[in-house]
């Protein structure tokens, strides 16, 4: 009902977790001006995929995307925030208790990515509607704002 009553409804695409990385990740990890922003527990997505980061940072930073990005607080995520400048990243740790992140959102371009890899079941949904992507970066970067990180 609501979207018959809006002009252009958004496009999604929903991917199963056979072509998942391929299709999403190619798509955040194109060549881009603007950030990617975003927020993810590494330690949950390592234990469904433990090697996955080894292929994404290396082709984001290989595409010279740069990424924004709140990490659920974990030994994993210290690491990972020690290397921003070399990883093309700003990043922040958030308590995972108060803040819990399982599944990642990503914000890019006119796009909204949501991945959940909960146990194994990885499964992932891509929105692309310019106005609800304007409205997630504004508040992802009031966050970051609040955070004392400029975007």
């Amino acid at each position: 009902f609501f979207f018959l009553m809006i002009r252009r409804p958004p496009r999604s695409t929903l991917f199963p977790y056979t072509t998942l990385f391929r299709s999403i990740f190619e798509m955040l990890y194109k060549e881009k001006n603007d950030p990617v922003m975003g927020c993810i527990d590494l330690e949950e997505l390592s234990k469904a995929f433990p090697d996955l980061t080894k292929v994404i940072v290396p082709s984001r930073k290989r595409n010279k995307v740069k990424s924004i990005s709140f990490f659920a607080d974990s030994p994993k995520a210290r690491e990972y925030h020690k290397k921003d400048k070399e990883e093309l990243r700003i990043s922040t740790l958030i308590d995972k208790k108060k803040y819990p992140i399982p599944s990642e959102i990503d914000v890019f371009e006119d796009k909204i990515a949501m991945l959940d890899f909960s146990k194994g079941k990885f499964v992932g949904i891509v929105i692309e509607n310019k106005d609800m992507a304007t409205s997630l970066k504004s508040i992802m970067k009031l966050a970051f704002e609040k955070k004392g990180i400029k975007t």
